[in-house]
């Protein structure tokens, strides 16, 4: 749904002025539904119908470990013929790999705006946000692999190290 700046009444699809009050909608408009939003982002594949429930009750507590950095190598060893654990293990994997790349990554760009001058040391602070992302992608996994579902990540989802 999308909602007039001015006036706050739903726009119509396709709208280019709001009926209400006449305010020229600025592409499509505001949505200020942030919910839709969410959704629409965290909208990825569940494919937990491909796995056997019996698999899934087993091997919930080692789907969970998967997420918490290098601890990805228990279920990796100990679950390799659990097609759930090794579903999860892939995705924690993943954000394992994307931690410590973006470790290095922050790292050599925070001490080369530094070098430039010290006045850009906010901007290397903020670059530290990413890490609340991927926090998130760790919490998302973790809930996941709670409930027992096969729920791919936001974005990263879709890469396969692990078959």
């Amino acid at each position: 749904m999308a909602y007039c700046t001015k006036c706050g009444t739903e726009l119509h699809v396709g709208s280019h002025f709001c009926h209400s009050c006449g305010a020229k909608v600025a592409s499509g408009g505001f949505s200020g539904d942030f919910s839709a939003k969410v959704s629409e982002f965290t909208k990825t594949s569940d494919t937990t119908c491909d796995y056997d429930p019996v698999d899934i009750a087993q091997n919930k507590s080692v789907s969970v470990i998967a997420y918490i950095s290098w601890l990805v190598l228990i279920p990796l060893f100990t679950a390799k013929k659990s097609p759930f654990a090794r579903f999860h293990t892939n995705q924690g994997l993943i954000l394992w790999l994307l931690s410590i790349a973006w470790t290095i990554v922050h790292a050599v760009l925070s001490f080369v705006l530094l070098m430039i001058s010290v006045y850009l040391e906010p901007i290397a602070s903020l670059l530290g946000l990413f890490d609340l992302v991927i926090v998130a992608f760790i919490i998302i996994g973790i809930i996941n692999a709670a409930k027992g579902k096969a729920k791919e990540l936001p974005i990263i989802g879709k890469i396969r190290i692990i078959k």
